[in-house]
């Protein structure tokens, strides 16, 4: 059982009323069968409804149950931004299985690393991309890595002795297997999925978050911005994690198009937030401001676009009412990370210095800022933030030590940031 590590059964049993019983799975099955024919996904070759993206999601599960994996093994996802991505992170928590997104630029080091403490029984990789051979250096690494027994391709072909997921897709196995044999298998809302983390101090580690914390979070911020299904989002960077898995894990709630850049650059994100009609832009800073200072923004109808939100790094004020007049429309930081799980967002509707000076009120869990002896600091003085409640990280996966370390023993986190809260209650980051 993927069962948050961290966790009490008495922390358990409380928290459980706030994560409900929905898991992500349950969202695309319900998004297909409301919006069957509507554009749900879309990279730089393939466009899917939602029926049929959740008709490869399923046949997916399916070929991954065919196989013979044991429920709650680990599968890692080398992949740049394409749809086989986002799907096969559903596919395998319909099926019980635990997924690991790992960055598309990570080579040998780093991958022998992820696949060594996760224990994982597959990966799946382009066989090349960029000129790099994704297949010769798994190869390379097997013979150290005994748990692994399955590498899977995504593209036209794939290389003897892989499984190729495009044929997985296609195969109709549901006529040999039951759909609702899942059932049986697929991950509930109290148990968790795993995300990575930049690895900023070291190699990455492998955050717990439970679905039903996620999700309940995210569904509290689709409420905040307003998100519709006549909305469209955009992943312009890799989606494992942060902005740039917004769309996925807080647009697909409202059953909402999601387009994805494979490799960012500008002028292409330009003319595809043009094309496909973006209304609601989350990305980080660095992105943002590379857009709006391109030499050809101008030459593009944006109009479309009802909100920018920057996450990742906060924007500064005047870079945030630069972003509103280019635009044309509301501007705002939120602010989260990987490792907390938490998202603290204003609403669009705010005056200009909540939006850009704050970054709103905590969504499923509490705030409070401490001084360098973890002493809560009166409102208004500047403090380490730190952060606890159902809708935060459940902890690091087969690392007892580091989440010993990171939490305290009453369940918060400290982040690294420095904050203060104003008069109400709104949390500023200064550093």
């Amino acid at each position: 059982m993927a069962r948050p590590s961290r966790h009490s059964e008495e922390l358990i049993k409380e928290y459980r009323s706030y994560w409900g019983n929905t898991t992500y799975a349950d969202i695309w099955d319900r998004n297909a069968r409301q919006y069957p024919d509507r554009e749900a996904i879309v990279d730089n070759k393939i466009r899917l409804t939602w029926s049929q993206a959740n008709r490869w999601i399923d046949r997916l599960a399916l070929g991954l149950v065919e196989l013979g994996i044991p429920r709650d093994s680990v599968i890692i996802l080398q992949l740049p931004n394409w749809v086989e991505l986002p799907l096969l992170r559903v596919a395998c928590e319909k099926t019980g299985l635990l997924t690991v997104p790992a960055l598309r630029n990570f080579r040998n080091t780093e991958m022998e690393y992820v696949l060594k403490k996760t224990g994982a029984v597959g990966v799946v990789i382009p066989e090349r991309l960029d000129n790099r051979d994704y297949y010769q250096m798994i190869q390379a690494l097997r013979p150290g890595l005994p748990n692994l027994k399955h590498i899977f391709v995504v593209g036209d072909k794939a290389p003897d002795g892989c499984i190729s997921i495009k044929e997985m897709a296609e195969r109709p196995v549901e006529q040999k297997i039951s759909v609702e044999s899942l059932q049986q298998r697929k991950h509930r809302a109290d148990e968790t999925q795993l995300y990575l983390t930049s690895g900023s101090t070291g190699f990455p580690k492998f955050v717990e978050m439970v679905i039903g914390g996620r999700l309940n979070n995210m569904e509290s911020l689709a409420q905040k911005w307003g998100l519709t299904p006549q909305d469209v989002m955009i992943s312009l960077s890799p989606v494992g994690g942060g902005p740039n898995a917004l769309p996925f894990l807080c647009g697909v709630l409202r059953g909402i198009k999601v387009v994805m850049l494979e490799t960012f650059n500008a002028l292409e994100a330009l003319r595809l937030l043009e094309k496909e009609k973006v209304t609601v832009l989350t990305s980080v800073p660095a992105i943002l401001i590379m857009l709006v200072n391109h030499p050809d923004f101008a030459k593009y109808n944006l109009s479309s676009i009802r909100l920018v939100v920057s996450a990742g790094a906060p924007i500064s004020y005047p870079t945030g009412l630069e972003l509103e007049k280019k635009f044309n429309c509301p501007a705002m930081n939120a602010y989260g990370a990987i490792d907390i799980g938490i998202t603290v967002s204003p609403l669009p509707s705010d005056s200009p210095e909540g939006r850009l000076l704050a970054t709103g009120k905590p969504i499923g869990g509490s705030i409070k800022l401490v001084d360098e002896k973890s002493k809560e600091v009166p409102r208004g003085q500047i403090g380490e933030v730190m952060i606890t409640g159902p809708g935060s990280s459940a902890g690091y996966f087969k690392d007892t030590e580091t989440t010993r370390q990171a939490w305290s023993s009453d369940g918060w986190i400290k982040t690294g940031d420095m904050g203060k809260l104003d008069e109400d209650g709104n949390l500023i980051i200064v550093g």
